[in-house]
């Protein structure tokens, strides 16, 4: 028990790791006092002099000087002894030896002289008058606990501690700290922790240099009174430079991507919503000023904005092609606008119509607009309500997207040559001149007919056997529908010669006996290879990409029926009057013969079958 007292004593002295050690190490002192055991309080009673938390009037002098006081008692000659002989002199001087050197290596152990310190413990061993309850072992241990202290902290934290002073010399504050980490990490840290305090002086030091210095930093930050987080280039802990700000709280914008300027978003930025819609552009305050704004369904919008709202001039890019340039409110079109229409169907009861020029509210059109045709034909011009013209039909032209061939003018020789087989009634052939006009690439169809009767009001057709489908031709029509569907939709019926020139091809034709070549299952639908009438479109066209102008279904011309006169003409229109209507082009219960460009069929108006139907022409 005594050795383990006098261990935390100079465990104590050694490593001084303890801010409440003066009070139990003055205590064991005292222990050893009252004990006679004078070396062992001295010991204590030293130590504790090295303590931090030692009082200014402690009295550890008085104890220490009662100390020696009790060991010098014991080894003074006593009183009246005579000298001894040499040799008993002798004993007599190594009887002191103990004390004298155990002093001497005390002394040296607490000025911190460990090495002397230890030989002097270990020459102390040697004394004569060595008591027998002598804790020279645990010294002689301690010097050398303290040796490899002193080798650790040399080896260890003194190497780092230094490389951080020279770190911090030269301004490399965040290599400094690194180092007087991992001095501070070092299992043998001296007592006086000096290497926190340069740390902590790391730390403030790399805080100016982040305040002051322009660098690329993530911080919290504060826009338009909304807090996020910017990632980019900090100065003063403020956004100064390229970066992006994540808003925490704004409902609808998600993220601000700019040049800042003190705090302050500069130049053109980029702005991210939380529905996914962006804007490039300039800034007022916190306003957009002027720039180009994509909403997330793929419409764009460039020009002029309020309220974080296209508002004044700008170009509308819509998502289906369809493009406005004209004025707007409150992201509507608003004003006066121009709309080109590339969709085919934006403008409800304005089929045909390729750009609509007129005055909107709210996103239709309200008050006086034209259209016109992809050929800039002003087609339809007058007051509109609510996005309808205010006349009814026939003006009213409903929404029916048709793919227009244009057929320049041209001559070539009409009806049934020698070389061919002929009906009578395909002869004589005979030089025809046309101007030049559009018909429609396919024949119309079973929607676009049922567009037209539930815009007027009308029935559809009886339904063939084998039903409607929406893309087969339209059947079951005589010829007075035919008309009626061309003059609600501002178009007309083909005359006989102009479906005939367009058949062959026109200026590019070649004498093929069917419209697109000598291969009638190439280019039609007919007896052979089909028992109903078919999608159109689906077969190979002929030079003008025009389809099924032999085959799937017959199609009514507006001639009146008669034998072809025997001299040349232009623009013929056919007889004035008549009893039959001319059909061309052959059907889908047609033979090959039936389906020859040059062949004519002939019905009366009223007549509607299933394997009749139309197309359609128009001027420019």
């Amino acid at each position: 028990m005594t050795r383990f007292f006098l261990f935390l004593c100079f465990f104590f002295l050694a490593n001084e790791l303890f801010s409440q050690c003066y009070e139990p190490i003055r205590n064991d002192g005292i222990s050893f006092f009252n004990k006679a055991q004078y070396t062992n309080a001295l010991n204590c009673f030293m130590a504790a002099q090295r303590c931090q938390d030692k009082p200014a009037n402690h009295d550890l002098s008085k104890w220490i000087a009662d100390c020696n006081a009790k060991l010098n008692a014991a080894t003074a000659p006593r009183e009246g002894a005579k000298p001894q002989s040499s040799q008993n002199t002798s004993t007599t001087t190594s009887q002191g030896c103990y004390v004298s050197t155990f002093r001497a290596a005390q002394a040296s152990f607490f000025s911190n002289n460990f090495a002397d310190a230890k030989e002097l413990f270990i020459e102390t061993r040697k004394c004569s008058d060595l008591p027998g309850d002598n804790e020279l072992a645990l010294w002689i241990k301690t010097c050398d606990d303290e040796l490899d202290f002193l080798d650790c902290i040399k080896e260890n934290y003194t190497s780092f501690y230094l490389k951080g002073n020279e770190f911090f010399r030269r301004g490399n504050f965040e290599k400094a700290k690194e180092n007087y980490l991992f001095a501070s990490q070092s299992k043998c840290v001296p007592a006086d922790l000096d290497v926190y305090a340069k740390i902590e002086a790391c730390d403030q030091k790399i805080r100016e240099k982040r305040f002051n210095t322009l660098l690329h930093d993530t911080i919290p930050a504060t826009l338009w009174g909304k807090e996020g987080v910017f990632t980019g280039y900090v100065q003063y802990n403020k956004p100064n430079g390229k970066g992006v700000l994540v808003f925490k709280n704004d409902p609808s914008l998600s993220s601000i991507e700019s040049d800042f300027n003190n705090g302050e978003p500069v130049g053109v930025m980029h702005c991210i919503f939380k529905n996914q819609d962006e804007f490039t552009g300039t800034l007022k305050g916190d306003d957009f000023e002027t720039g180009t704004y994509k909403y997330a369904n793929g419409d764009i919008f460039e020009g002029s904005f309020r309220q974080r709202m296209p508002n004044g001039e700008g170009v509308f890019r819509y998502a289906n092609g369809d493009i406005y340039t004209g004025d707007v409110v409150n992201g509507k079109k608003e004003g006066f606008g121009k709309l080109v229409i590339k969709s085919g169907n934006y403008i409800p009861n304005a089929q045909g119509t390729a750009t609509y020029e007129g005055n909107w509210v709210a996103n239709q059109k309200s008050g006086l607009g034209k259209c016109y045709d992809d050929k800039g034909v002003l087609i339809h011009e007058g007051i509109f309500t609510r996005d309808f013209p205010e006349k009814d039909y026939p003006n009213r032209i409903m929404r029916i997207s048709f793919t227009w061939i244009t057929v320049l003018e041209g001559t070539f020789r009409m009806g049934c040559t020698d070389a061919r087989e002929c009906a009578n009634r395909d002869r004589p052939p005979r030089t025809v001149t046309l101007s030049e006009f559009q018909i429609s690439d396919k024949e119309v169809t079973v929607a676009q007919y049922r567009t037209f009767c539930t815009a007027t009001g009308r029935s559809m057709p009886a339904r063939p056997s084998w039903g409607w489908d929406d893309q087969d031709p339209i059947v079951n029509v005589n010829w007075n529908d035919a008309v009626a569907f061309c003059q609600w939709t501002n178009c007309r019926l083909p005359t006989e010669a102009e479906w005939e020139y367009a058949a062959q091809g026109a200026a590019a034709r070649r004498q093929y006996w069917y419209s697109g070549g000598d291969i009638l299952r190439e280019v039609a639908y007919f007896a052979d290879n089909t028992t109903r009438t078919r999608t159109v479109g689906k077969r190979k066209p002929n030079e003008l990409l025009l389809y099924d102008m032999s085959g799937n279904v017959s199609e009514w011309v507006s001639d009146w029926f008669d034998t072809y006169p025997q001299y040349p003409q232009t623009n013929p229109q056919g007889p004035p009057t008549g009893i039959h209507k001319v059909a061309r082009g052959g059907s889908w219960q047609s033979s090959e013969i039936e389906c020859r460009v040059t062949n004519r069929e002939i019905y009366e108006p009223h007549v509607s079958t299933t394997f009749l139907g139309f197309r359609v022409v128009r001027n420019f």
